[in-house]
Order: C-alpha cells, then structure tokens, then sequence
C-alpha cells in the first residue's frame, strides 16, 4: 500500500472491494495480497482465492509475482506455481506465456519438465523447446548459455536431437568437434559411452571424419588403440559418406596412427585399392607428407600389410632411391624386416643383378645386412649352388672373422648337400682344433647329433687320421662301443672306411692288434675281406701286425684255424712266418690246429674273456666243457685266446695245472713247450715245481726232469 493511501476499515470493506481499491490506487498485487491477508485472515494460507480475486484487476504476470513473493512454500517448485495458475486464471496460457510466467522464478530444467509434461503439442523436439526457453529468459534477464541448454535438454531428449539444436543457437560455441565433445561428455554421459555412439553424434553434428577420429581417440584410447579399430567405427558413423581408401588413410594419420598400424589395416578395409603396392605407397606417402616416415618406416608398413619382399623391395627401391642406392642397403632393409637370407638373396639378384652376380659378391652384400654366417651360407648355396664345401668355406671366412671350428661345423652341416666326409675334410683347415680322432668326433657330433658308426668311421678316415686311430676311437667310445668290440663288426667298419685308401690285409690286422684284438679274434674276420689273399702271406702278415704282443707259432697256427683252414695251409702260414721252426714242433702245432674240438674250446674260452674272465678260469671253463682235451690242446687254447695281454709262462703253467683235476707234470711240460718254445730245460722244471707248489702239490726235482724231459720230446726240442 502507497503511503499516502490509509488501511480501509475490515468491517466496511468486503475482500473484492478491498482489492478493487488497492488496484485503482496503483497499489501492486503482492500489496493488495498484503492487505487481503491483513483484513482477512483466511487468506494467508489460501494463494488460489488471493489469485482469483486479483485475477479481475491484474495481469496474469503481476499475479504471478504476487504469488511467488507471498506463498513461497507453496510456490517453491515450477510445478506448484503451474498447478496454481492452471486453477487461478480462466483463460489457459500458451506454452510461450508459461515459459515466461516462469522464467523468472525457476531453473530452466524444472520449468522445461513443467512445459514437456503439460504442453506436448508444443515441445516435442528440442528445437520447439529451445525456442520457449530461450525468448523466456532472456525477457526475465536470465539468458541461458550454451551448457545450460544442453543441461535442460539432454534430460528430456535424444543426444542426436540436440546436438544440432545446441549447434544451431550457439554456432560459436560449438564450432569445432572438440567443443561438442565436451557437451556430450558432460550432458550427455549416459547416452554416449563409447567410441562409436561418441563418433556418431560427431558425424551427425557434421564434423569432419579426421577431427571426429582425433577426438575419439583422446576421448577412448583403449577402445581404438588400434587403426583397424579406428576405421571400423569411422565407416559405421560415416556410413552414408562411403569415406574412400585415401581420405581413411588421411584420418588415421592425422589421429596420429603409426603407419606400421594404419597399413594393414588399409589393406584389410580397402582390398581393392590395395591390391597394388604402388598404388599403397602413393597413398601412404600422401596421406603421410606432414609427418617423419622414412623409408624404413614405410618398408615396415608394407611388410606389416604381407606384401611379398619383391614387390616392397621393388617399390622401396623406385620411392627411396636415395635411401637405397645399392644391394647392401637393401639387404640391410630385407634383414631388418625379418626377412630370411634366402628371400633377400634371390630379390637383391632381382633388383640389383651385376652388384650380386657371383657368390663373393651375393656374401659381401648378406654378411653386411646382417645375416648370419649360416644365413649367409644356405642363401648363397641357394642361389649358385656351390657343390663343394671346401668354397663354402672360403667364402664364409672371407667375410665373417673369426667362426670357430664347431660354427663352421654345424654351419656346413645344414647345407643338406654336403656329405659329412666332405664336411670332415674341411674341418681339417683347423689343425689345431682338430688335431685327434676324438677332437673331430666330438665336433661332428655337436654339429649332427647322432651319428651312425659307419658313417663316423668313413668321415674320420676321409679327414686323413691313421686307420688305428679311428678303430682305437671307436673302440673306447661309449657310444660305440658296444658295435666296435665286435671282431667282425670293426673290421668290416675300418675296411669299408679305408678301402679308398687301398687298406691292405697286413694293416687291417695291424688295426686290430692296436686297437686290442687278438689274433684268433681278428684273423678270421680280416681274412675274409680279402679273399685273394695265401696262406703264404698269412703268418707274415700276422707276426708283422701283432708287433707290440709278438705272436708264436701256436698263435699263428691257432688263428688261421679259425677259418676251417686244412693242415697244409696252416703248415705253409707257419712256415713263412717261423722258417726256422723244427719239425716236431709244427708237426703237434699241426695237430693241434687240426683237432675238431680246438675251435670250439677256443669259443668257450673267448666268452670267458668277453666276461672279464682270466686265463685261469677260461682253462677252467674249458675243460668243464670239453673233459677229453689234452694239456697241450688247452695251452694253444689258453694262450692264442688270452693274448693279448701277454700271457706268461708261469701263468700258463698254473692255468694248466688248476684246469684239471689231476693232470700229469710231463703233460703240463708238453703245454708249456708248445707255447714257449724257448724255455730251457732248468726252466721249465723251475715252473713245474712252481706250478704244482701253487696247488698244494710237491713236486720233487727228479720229477721236474722227467717231466721236462717229456715235454721238450713232444715238441722233438733236443
């Protein structure tokens, strides 16, 4: 109420006539409220009757701020104040009018939800509210900026619907994709949670695929690490664009794609752009221009894309001529790439024909890239096929310093054209390192693994070692052991290794006694790998062999009987050997020789001796098989089996005397005589009585004589 106007008096005055007065004399609505509350206390609590009887004197708006100002708790929500105009005023508000009924009072959230909820007709898409807001508060001086209007819209409308609207009213603020992403991402959470509904609404506001992919990135990094990634979702946003092979190129480098990632990826999009690697290039390099892809960068990339290693060495070669000027280069590339040695050869011989014509040059360019030097060896035996290992070997040490024995080994072990005898030969270049039998086998085999017996013997023999040492190897190897201690297994072994050579009989049985054979075990074996061979050569042969255990004629005699030989050849072995020998004496060796059972008691008393046995417990052995052989038959037995090592005299005498359970003294003298011919009379009673004292049995020296006597009788020894 004015100041100058004076409080009617209640009881004169009723409510309409009290407003009507307030209202002609220029007092406000919240002032003829003020009075209505004051006169009549009803109306404190009662905002529809205070606004029915202001309806007739003030404007809609007027009452409205009436109301606000008086009933705040019961116009505290935009929907409280619409509830109380809906029943105050008798002409309905447009939504235009409710907007800026409310504007003034209310967020623009809660009166938007009020104007979507009671006028539909007029607010069913975002532009029909945005131009109801808008107008509104910027009357009421509340203008809404560009985050209060995506605020009030995202939460009634579809994110695709807005953006344009936000686009359209507030073209400064939105004007580039990053200042859209950033509504999306605080409006719009819910409706945008990853890459693609993110590039979609991009592609929908109408920015560009290369912006919409720089923001898609930094927005969601993990789910577009890769380029593949990344050109799956910019076809789906951009469907309706068809974005070609070149523009996707030009996105994924401007989104800062490495073109390693981004060329397969191309590849696998746009197959028919790419078919060709040219046209790949081309495209890379342009899309690429403003960025630091070098040559190798872009060799990576087409390697990465499966291009064949001829096509990208051709067009690396045509793009980066600089870069690439020669074969080395190019074969350092190839290298890089992971390219095997094979490849790079046959396309640096493609590319760069005269700098790779030969297979020094081809080594040169492979040694340098680098390849390794068994690389570099099965690539140039690919290309020129270099048959002999000896020029492989010169070609491998003229570029790659310092390869050792057992490199150069197994190097040359993998070109499956060399044979391992080849092989062997070259490694004798390293004299040193394979200076023994052993030294060499125990390189084949780091180089081959396994190797069969035969085959280790023939390449150590191709490598110049002395046919005893191989055998000597073979013999002590574990390994090979079990084979080489088999009299006919090892001399068929050493024959087949040196028969090159021209291995004579003579020196197989040399083999033989060095490497620990005895006569009766080698003989039969030697002899017949030479089937040419006379019994006139036989004992010279035998007695020059067994130099170290200088054979008798016993032993001779016994070892060609081992081949079913009749008397007279063992007579004519003996003979040329002991020219000397007396009658009576070859004529027992003969009979001996002869005997059907000799060669079988020589078996028992050689398995005796495979079983680590002694001369002892094989003339045991023997007599248990065979009672009915003679002292003397044991002897050439006994002794032609157990030697080597050297069988003595004195144990001879006792292996005789223990092998019986009786046996006469002149019997052992006659053994003893048939073996060691040499011993003097005084001797050989010396070990009779020796030999019979050692089994419990005194023998006097009467009966030493006479048994001495007997034996040198039996040999006709005067």
């Amino acid at each position: 109420m004015s100041p100058q106007q004076k409080d009617p008096s209640p009881e004169q005055l009723q409510e309409s006539r009290l407003v009507g007065v307030q209202a002609s004399s220029g007092c406000s609505a919240t002032e003829a409220v003020r009075a209505l509350i004051k006169n009549f206390g009803s109306y404190y609590e009662d905002p529809i009757n205070a606004g029915l009887l202001l309806n007739t004197h003030y404007t809609w708006s007027a009452i409205i701020d009436a109301l606000r100002t008086i009933f705040p708790s019961q116009t505290k929500k935009a929907q409280d104040m619409f509830t109380l105009i809906k029943q105050i005023f008798t002409h309905w508000l447009t939504a235009a009018e409710m907007a800026r009924a409310l504007a003034p009072y209310y967020p623009a959230t809660d009166v938007a939800t009020v104007l979507k909820r009671n006028y539909p007709e007029n607010t069913g898409t975002p532009a029909d509210m945005a131009g109801l807001l808008l107008p509104a508060y910027n009357e009421a001086y509340k203008p809404l900026d560009v985050n209060a209007l995506a605020e009030v819209l995202a939460g009634l409308y579809e994110v695709h619907d807005v953006i344009p609207v936000l686009k359209s009213n507030f073209p400064e603020d939105l004007s580039t994709g990053t200042q859209i992403a950033e509504v999306l991402r605080i409006y719009f959470a819910t409706s945008v949670q990853n890459a693609l509904e993110l590039a979609i609404q991009l592609a929908a506001a109408d920015i560009a695929p290369a912006e919409t992919a720089i923001i898609v990135k930094n927005c969601y990094p993990l789910e577009v690490a890769l380029a593949a990634d990344m050109i799956s979702i910019i076809q789906t946003a951009y469907a309706s664009l068809n974005i070609g092979f070149a523009e996707m190129a030009s996105v994924l480098a401007s989104s800062a794609y490495n073109i390693v990632d981004a060329a397969p990826a191309l590849k696998t999009a746009y197959p028919g752009d790419t078919g060709s690697v040219f046209d790949m290039v081309q495209t890379l390099i342009a899309a690429y221009s403003e960025y630091s892809v070098t040559y190798i960068d872009m060799a990576s990339a087409l390697k990465a894309s499966e291009y064949n290693i001829g096509d990208i060495a051709a067009v690396i070669k045509e793009f980066y001529p600089d870069q690439v000027p020669s074969a080395q280069p190019m074969a350092k590339l190839l290298s890089g790439l992971g390219f095997g040695a094979n490849e790079t050869a046959a396309t640096l011989l493609s590319n760069y024909t005269a700098e790779v014509s030969s297979p020094q040059l081809m080594i040169d360019a492979l040694a340098q890239a680098p390849y390794t030097a068994l690389e570099a060896a099965i690539a140039v035996n690919y290309i020129f096929q270099i048959s002999d290992p000896m020029n492989m070997y010169y070609l491998l040490i003229s570029v790659y310093n310092n390869i050792t024995v057992n490199e150069m080994a197994f190097i040359l072990s993998r070109i499956g054209t060399y044979a391992m005898i080849e092989v062997t030969a070259v490694l004798r270049n390293y004299a040193a390192e394979t200076a023994t039998v052993t030294m060499m086998a125990n390189i084949l085999i780091g180089a081959y693994g396994s190797i069969d017996i035969r085959q280790m013997a023939s390449s150590l023999a191709w490598a110049g070692y002395f046919a005893s040492d191989v055998a000597a190897y073979l013999y002590n190897d574990p390994t090979y052991a079990v084979d080489a201690r088999v009299p006919d297994v090892m001399a068929g072994i050493i024959y087949s290794a040196y028969r090159n050579y021209l291995i004579s009989m003579q020196s197989l049985l040399y083999v033989m006694a060095n490497t620990g054979f005895s006569a009766y075990e080698s003989f039969s074996p030697v002899w017949s790998l030479y089937s040419e061979s006379r019994p006139m050569e036989w004992g010279i042969f035998l007695t020059n062999a067994y130099t170290s255990n200088p054979l008798s004629p016993v032993m001779v005699a016994m070892a060609v009987s081992t081949i079913s030989a009749d008397a007279n050849s063992i007579a004519e072995a003996v003979i040329t050997a002991f020219s000397t020998i007396p009658a009576g004496h070859l004529a027992v060796i003969l009979l001996i020789a002869s005997a059907s059972y000799v060669n079988d008691a020589q078996q028992v008393a050689q398995a005796v001796k495979l079983s680590n046995g002694d001369i002892f417990a094989g003339g045991t052995a023997v007599v248990n098989s065979y009672p009915q052989i003679y002292a003397p038959e044991l002897s050439a037995v006994l002794v032609s089996v157990f030697t080597p090592p050297n069988t003595t005299v004195n144990d001879l005498a006792l292996a005789l005397c223990r092998s019986y359970a009786y046996v006469a003294p002149g019997d052992v003298a006659k053994g003893i005589m048939i073996s060691f011919y040499d011993t003097s009379a005084e001797q050989l009673a010396d070990i009779l009585i020796y030999s019979y004292g050692e089994i419990g049995t005194t023998l006097t020296a009467a009966e030493a004589d006479i048994a001495a006597a007997e034996g040198f009788a039996y040999v006709g020894k005067a």
